[in-house]
This record gives structure tokens, sequence and C-alpha cells, in this order.
């Protein structure tokens, strides 16, 4: 019986230190990679801020959209952001449409909007739209991936997000928020039915 009790005791205190080793196997991999783990954060709070921005420019444009008192969306395709000012003036636009966290805007580096022409899409900055008698209700919002460390692990992390956003690295990592599949299908309705229009015009 006792044989038997210390090979028993033997094998439960091999499969102990088997379990440690596996356990400490990764924490030990964690802490020899600290950036790897500081990337993975990275990624997923990008990510997140990124579909807030998204959410919430979405629902200003729709609140826009709805107004029949100013200010309108053509107040807000005119609103630019290119100083601190105008960031300052574009919020309080933003507002009176709709309950809109101007702290958002820290990293909004560009707003484009997207206008159907004879030509194409045409991406109009708020300068070009303050001389256009055309509305937009579909915008590019460019935003500054801040916190980004040039490491492999950060660029790894950077990959993954460009498996679901359109990102340039020109000037620092930039994701591009663009119109939804629903919106993007309905301006190139528009330009298709402008281009028959000139066409038939002409004939």
């Amino acid at each position: 019986m006792r044989d038997r009790s210390g090979k028993t005791r033997r094998r439960i205190l091999f499969l102990l230190c088997c379990s440690l080793f596996l356990v400490a196997g990764p924490c030990q991999a964690l802490t020899l990679n600290p950036q790897a783990l500081e990337a993975a954060l990275w990624k997923q709070n990008t990510a997140a801020k990124l579909c807030t921005v998204e959410s919430l420019f979405k629902l200003l444009i729709t609140a826009a959209v709805s107004r029949e008192d100013p200010p309108s969306i053509k107040d807000l395709n005119t609103a630019g952001i290119s100083s601190e000012r105008d960031r300052k003036a574009f919020a309080e636009t933003a507002k009176k449409i709709f309950a809109f966290d101007e702290s958002i805007l820290n990293d909004v580096k560009e707003i484009l909007w997207v206008v159907p022409t004879t030509a194409g899409l045409t991406f109009c900055t708020p300068e070009e739209m303050r001389s256009s008698d055309v509305a937009s209700t579909a915008a590019i919002v460019k935003v500054r991936l801040s916190g980004y460390r040039d490491n492999k692990f950060f660029g790894l992390a950077l990959s993954g997000l460009k498996q679901s956003r359109i990102i340039t690295t020109e000037d620092g990592p930039v994701a591009w928020l663009m119109p939804d599949i629903s919106q993007t299908q309905v301006l190139i309705e528009q330009t298709a039915k402008m281009i028959r229009e000139m066409k038939g015009q002409k004939q």
C-alpha cells in the first residue's frame, strides 16, 4: 500500500510541475515582450475609437439633414477644422445639431465631403463647399492614429487594422472613415443620373 501511495504522490507531483511549467511559459513570454502587449492594447483602443468617431459623425449628419432650422447640413459642410478656432466653431455648430462630443476632434485631421458631379465623385474640403450650392450628406473623416510606435509589434497591429480600414502612413498612420455601402450606392446612382442627363442635353 505504501508503494502505491508513493507512486501516486510522485505522479501528482509530476503533473503539478508540468502544469506550473505550462503556466509560467506564457507569463514569462508576456514579461519578455511588453511591447507586444502594448501594441495589442493600442490596436484594441484604436479600433474602439474609430468606431466611436464613425458613429458620432453618422448621427451628426443624420440629425443635420432632418433639421428645418439652422444650423443645417450645409452649415456643417462649410465648417472647417484646419485651425483651433475652426475646431471650436465646428464643435459649437455640431452641438446645436446633436449632443456632440468635441473631444473626438482632437485626432480628426481632415473632413472631406463627397459630391456627385458629371466628372464622377469629388472630394470637397469645407472651403470648396462654401462656393458650391450643393449640400453633401456623405463625409470622409480622416483620423490620426495617435500613440503609434515604430516597431514590429505596432506594425503587426496596424496591419490588423488595415484589414477593415483604409489607412495611409505617409505622415503618420491616418484612418479614412468612409461612407457606408448604402451611401456610396446612392452617390454612384446620383452621379450616373447626372452623366445621363448631360449626355441627353448634348444630343
